[in-house]
């Protein structure tokens, strides 16, 4: 059964995982990345959870806020000794990460479709490339 945080994203726990699924399209605004970085870090500290899977198949656009609170994020992961995986990123996105030199535990950035296991051809997500917003 899943919960949701304030319509951002939902989560399922399974054993010692907690794997997120974002509502929200874009991770742009102040307050979207404060509550959705308010709720993935009450997941972190509560000590239940030694993994966070992150599934970015919702996810169009990101800020640079939002790549700083996943790299805050995954380093509060580490310190309590945990794990952050991200799966299904959007190319841009995915190339984006790795040019600010986030990497997840699995140094394998997004490519893995299924947060839990490869998929049979052990192919890149495939998830289309959005235009930018327009302002």
């Amino acid at each position: 059964m899943s919960k949701s945080y304030h319509q951002t994203f939902e989560w399922e726990d399974v054993g010692d995982a907690a794997i997120v699924k974002f509502a929200t399209k874009k991770l742009l605004t102040e307050e979207t990345i404060r509550t959705v970085g308010e709720g993935l870090g009450v997941l972190v500290e509560d000590g239940r959870r030694r993994k966070l899977i992150l599934n970015f198949s919702n996810i169009e656009y990101l800020s640079t806020a939002a790549i700083g609170m996943l790299i805050n994020l995954n380093n509060k992961m580490r310190a309590n000794g945990g794990v952050l995986r991200v799966s299904n990123l959007d190319p841009g996105i995915c190339d984006l990460l790795k040019i600010v030199g986030f990497r997840d535990d699995d140094d394998n950035l997004g490519a893995v479709p299924s947060p839990l296991k490869p998929s049979p051809s052990g192919g890149q997500a495939k998830v289309r490339r959005p235009e930018p917003p327009s302002e």
